[in-house]
């Protein structure tokens, strides 16, 4: 459902150069790998640009689903989730836990136990990780 809003998109990567900005390796002026977020303010700073001009924005993509009874949860979470295991992945895990009857909380927790690195040697693992679980089916 939803798009990585990373640098090398063309239509990030255009925001990005116009705004004065570059990108390195995949990252925003060599440091962030992200081309949206609400927070990073150090790069929303150019007064002549609208919010959603900047190098990085928060500026939303909306998009309109359907919810049918098919639809059994959303799962949100920020970009250290989704780094970590494929879209898929991240699913068959929900379902799997579901199955298990886990509730929605030892869902989320399990999930992060099961993402977090034990260290930070490696890298993958120890961005921000927060998310969300909504249930449309027990």
């Amino acid at each position: 459902m939803s798009e990585d809003h990373k640098p090398d998109n063309p239509i990030e990567k255009k925001r990005i150069v116009d705004g004065g900005g570059y990108i390195t390796e995949g990252r925003v002026n060599g440091n962030l790998n992200l081309s949206r977020a609400m927070g990073d303010m150090e790069y929303k700073h150019d007064t002549s640009r609208s919010p959603k001009e900047q190098l990085i924005t928060s500026f939303p993509d909306v998009k309109a689903y359907p919810i049918d009874s098919s639809v059994e949860f959303i799962l949100m979470g920020c970009d250290g989730i989704w780094e970590c295991l494929t879209n898929q992945e991240l699913v068959d895990k929900v379902k799997d836990y579901k199955k298990q009857g886990k509730s929605s909380s030892q869902i989320v927790e399990q999930l992060l136990d099961d993402l977090v690195a034990p260290d930070t040697s490696n890298g993958v693992g120890c961005d921000n990780m927060t998310t969300l679980l909504i249930n449309f089916k027990n």
